[in-house]
């Protein structure tokens, strides 16, 4: 019988030593994650610091050089990119204003300018649509206009987008005839306007 005794008396002491190896194993596995997510973190904050110090020693563009890039860009170039549908309603806005009447068409930034003394519309291009921005004196109340800027400015800021030729079409057109009416005419030069 005092056989018995010490066998039951083992089997809870194996019991004790199999579980303490359980949580020790369960700790060393929670103190190598925890050692992994340390190291990623100091990792990534090194890398963030290498960007930044990276960033603050890179020569900063001068005044001439970003007005150089502005002036590189063309019609062209930000028109080149466009599929057919898009191509056609670029043409078709163009068309239409440059019949307006004398004005200047130039590039600036990612937008084409339309202007007489001052800017009466642009054209911003997207990847899918034509963003249509022209000028009234007063703020439009239609379902066609999908942006308007502070209507308490002299001149307010519309923003229609076309996504195909045959969008552009009544009151667009009209509406940009009326903010070419409504800017102040262009200051004769020598070099004349586009």
């Amino acid at each position: 019988m005092a056989a018995k005794k010490t066998a039951a008396a083992k089997k809870p002491a194996a019991k004790k030593t199999a579980a303490k190896k359980t949580t020790a194993k369960k700790a060393t596995a929670k103190k190598a994650t925890a050692k992994k997510t340390a190291a990623k973190k100091t990792a990534a904050k090194k890398t963030a610091a290498k960007k930044a110090t990276a960033k603050s020693l890179a020569p900063k563009k001068t005044v001439a050089e970003m007005q150089a890039a502005w002036r590189s860009v063309t019609e062209a170039s930000l028109t080149a990119d466009l599929d057919d549908e898009l191509t056609e309603a670029w043409r078709a806005v163009r068309r239409f204003c440059v019949a307006l009447g004398p004005q200047r068409v130039y590039a600036a930034g990612r937008s084409i300018m339309f202007s007489k003394r001052v800017c009466y519309t642009f054209v911003r291009v997207r990847k899918t649509f034509l963003e249509v921005v022209f000028f009234l004196p007063y703020a439009l109340d239609a379902s066609e206009v999908d942006w308007i800027d502070d209507p308490e400015k002299k001149r307010v800021a519309h923003m229609v987008k076309l996504r195909h030729a045959e969008a552009f079409e009544d009151p667009l057109p009209g509406w940009i005839r009326e903010a070419y009416a409504s800017t102040p005419d262009m200051v004769p030069s020598a070099s004349g306007a586009t």
